[in-house]
């Protein structure tokens, strides 16, 4: 993505990655799986956190988090759209032209996929200092692109060389974060729960007792019952400033329904199972989304946010590994062991939690707090000076840091009060 730019590169991996899905319909052996799921992974590698790291270019740290939560909402809406697509692929279109339902299911949703790459290609905007798409076609006015730009230039003076190259002393800087850490190992033990129930929520439901098609129909009740209730969490968090609760609430939520399925799972109550499931999908869509949004606002260099949000992708994918080994052919139908272990690493996960919340409790005073975030913001504009960007004051130009301060000092301001003149217009980056 820093070489070819994000308009370019995430276009490509939506249009090869729906080829590649789209292609899976003639799979014939168990090599060939194995060889499309490669691909499959190989095309989508690096979509999420390059498209987490493309919307912070875009918006001010206070704009970023419910941004991130519609970002998620995507996968929760696609998700819950694929189980109602592929019941009704397999009731009306299975037996066609002598394909299978699972062929079909990879023909029409590969093909919707590919559609999509082509409009998000055509609509996409690069970046904010270039708004035009990979067609050169831009939703933006030349005003509104200043607006955009003077709003997040504003927010963090470093984003105004656009998308950056990472180095080692980036991921040296980041690696060497603690507290990044423990967000990682969150996500590795929450999503395990998830990915351990969704990779084979169809067949639990159809071995609960329903056919083929309610099953496929009805795996998708978690994902939209999960919407509603991250739309919900994320705002709240986010107007109310309580991250550390949601987070603990949701872990909390999920352990009570797995210790519930584990209590029901001797019993042959299907309804009540099918219930207390759908409730463990509906938290579990959220506690991976809350602790993307905590973090991001905790790693305030974007460079260093971008490596952090992609260590919480590859935990995702690690939990997903691991996740899928949980449920065991031997263990069914009533999975006792395996919902056993899904208590357990549930329960590690609200310690974890508790461990996220401790971690970020004051330790300094607001005073020093205060001067802390002076000193950054002083960082930044050397950082940026250190560069040779000239920065327009009134009608003089200032090149170095020192003369930079000077000015300020003239005008009256102070040095974070540097930001707050881009955009009134008094100041204008070149």
């Amino acid at each position: 993505m820093q070489k070819f730019g994000p308009s370019r590169w995430l276009s490509f991996q939506v249009i090869i990655w729906s080829l590649v899905a789209t292609l899976q319909s003639c799979m014939t052996t168990y090599s060939g799986y194995l060889a499309s799921r490669f691909f499959m992974g190989v095309a989508e590698a690096g979509f999420i956190p390059c498209g987490l790291y493309y919307i912070s270019t875009w918006y001010t740290r206070k704009d970023i988090v419910p941004r991130y939560t519609f970002y998620f909402l995507g996968n929760l809406v696609g998700s819950a759209c694929s189980g109602l697509i592929a019941s009704g692929i397999i009731k009306n279109v299975a037996g066609n032209f002598g394909k299978a339902g699972w062929q079909w299911i990879f023909i029409i949703e590969g093909a919707m996929g590919l559609g999509y790459g082509l409009i998000f290609a055509f609509l996409i905007p690069d970046s904010a200092l270039n708004p035009k798409s990979v067609f050169g076609f831009s939703i933006f006015s030349e005003r509104e692109a200043h607006i955009i730009r003077s709003r997040v230039y504003a927010d963090d003076p470093i984003k105004i060389d656009g998308v950056e190259n990472i180095t080692w002393n980036d991921l040296k800087a980041t690696f060497s974060q603690w507290r990044i850490w423990v967000h990682f190992l969150y996500t590795l033990s929450f999503l395990q729960v998830v990915q351990a129930l969704s990779v084979y929520l169809p067949t639990i439901v159809k071995s609960l007792g329903y056919s083929n098609v309610a099953a496929n129909a009805m795996s998708s009740i978690g994902y939209w019952g999960a919407i509603g209730f991250v739309l919900v969490l994320t705002w709240s968090s986010h107007h109310f400033q309580i991250r550390c609760i949601s987070v603990i609430f949701v872990s909390v939520f999920q352990l009570v329904f797995l210790i519930a399925l584990l209590c029901l799972a001797k019993t042959d109550k299907k309804d009540a199972k099918f219930a207390v499931i759908t409730c463990v999908f509906v938290a579990g869509a959220n506690g991976h989304v809350l602790n993307c949004s905590w973090l991001s606002i905790n790693v305030k260099h974007p460079l260093q946010r971008s490596i952090a949000l992609a260590m919480l992708v590859m935990a995702a994918n690690m939990a997903g590994i691991s996740g899928g080994q949980i449920l065991r052919t031997n263990d069914a139908p009533r999975y006792i062991h395996a919902f056993t272990a899904l208590v357990v690493i549930s329960a590690f996960t609200l310690c974890v939690a508790i461990a996220l919340t401790i971690q970020y409790l004051p330790t300094k005073s607001r005073k020093e707090l205060k001067e802390a975030y002076q000193q950054v913001e002083a960082e930044k504009l050397k950082e940026l000076s250190e560069r040779k960007r000239f920065v327009h004051i009134g009608d003089k130009e200032s090149e170095s840091f020192n003369e930079l301060k000077a000015e300020h000092a003239k005008k009256g301001y102070a040095v974070q009060d540097y930001f707050k003149l881009v955009t009134s217009g008094e100041a204008k980056f070149i």
